[in-house]
């Protein structure tokens, strides 16, 4: 039991240290921009947004594999016909899917990995526009300024360009990377779950296997042939005791007749 919760909480903190870790990137890099920059505010706000959509996802899945885990403990070692129909939904579907070689049911939500690449893409697009701001700010100092003061406030704008392009840059590749790691460790869980199914569907429940009850039935039928013949001759006996009983009662009556027609020739004599 004590294993159990150890394996609970260490899948909890797989989620939860690489998140918080992202999340404090992504909040770090929104302080300077609120207020200042709403583009940039708006992909980093964006950025969070995915990677808290990409953790609860996390977070459910991780619970589903744990949940199933606990209930293949304790499924018995000797099943029944009747076991599957006891098993949950999702667990019974994967286990007959094992048994029957049929493709294996899908465990639910997958948006993470294309969450882990949007990161990276919404973290390119704070990079693009805020070079795009760079090198337009550039150009027009060095076209309009005449003097040193009208220059240095001229590069303002590219000054926050790339800002904005280094910021977003941090906040969505190390959000892609937390959540890809996150990602990592619950597929890990699953796996060791399904290896848990494909173990008990392979061992304990093989004899239940549609291959084993089509050679259980043959069993049954082959024992069946082979006690036809045997049934056949005591029906042969059978047969024979019967003929034998039929012969001896009509000789048992003729006996009778005779009898009778000697008796009743001896009184007519008399």
């Amino acid at each position: 039991m004590k294993r159990h919760s150890i394996d609970q909480v260490l899948g909890m903190l797989s989620i939860v240290v690489p998140g918080s870790v992202g999340l404090w990137v992504v909040a770090r890099t929104l302080v300077p921009y609120w207020g200042r920059d709403h583009v940039a505010s708006a992909i980093v706000f964006a950025i969070g947004a995915a990677l808290l959509v990409g953790l609860w996802e996390l977070f459910v899945r991780n619970v589903r594999a744990a949940a199933l885990e606990r209930e293949l403990r304790i499924l018995p070692q000797r099943p029944q016909e009747n076991t599957l129909d006891g098993a949950s939904p999702l667990l019974g579907a994967l286990l007959r899917a094992r048994l029957e070689h049929a493709p294996m049911p899908s465990l639910g939500e997958n948006t993470a990995p294309f969450l882990t690449g949007l990161l990276v893409m919404l973290g390119l697009l704070g990079t693009l526009l805020g070079l795009f701001q760079t090198v337009a700010g550039a150009g027009h100092a060095l076209t309009t300024s005449n003097d040193v003061d009208a220059l240095r406030q001229s590069l303002s704008a590219p000054i926050e360009g790339l800002t904005r392009s280094f910021g977003c840059s941090a906040a969505g590749i190390s959000a892609s990377a937390m959540l890809g790691l996150a990602l990592a460790l619950v597929r890990r869980r699953e796996n060791r779950m399904l290896r848990g199914v494909y173990a008990y569907a392979s061992g304990p429940l093989r004899v239940q296997s549609p291959v084993r009850r089509q050679a259980r039935a043959l069993e049954q039928l082959v024992s069946q042939g082979q006690a036809l013949p045997d049934a056949t001759a005591a029906l042969e006996g059978v047969g024979t005791k019967l003929g034998h009983l039929s012969n001896e009662l009509v000789e048992l009556q003729q006996t009778a007749l005779k009898s009778q027609q000697r008796a009743f020739s001896e009184l007519l004599a008399a």
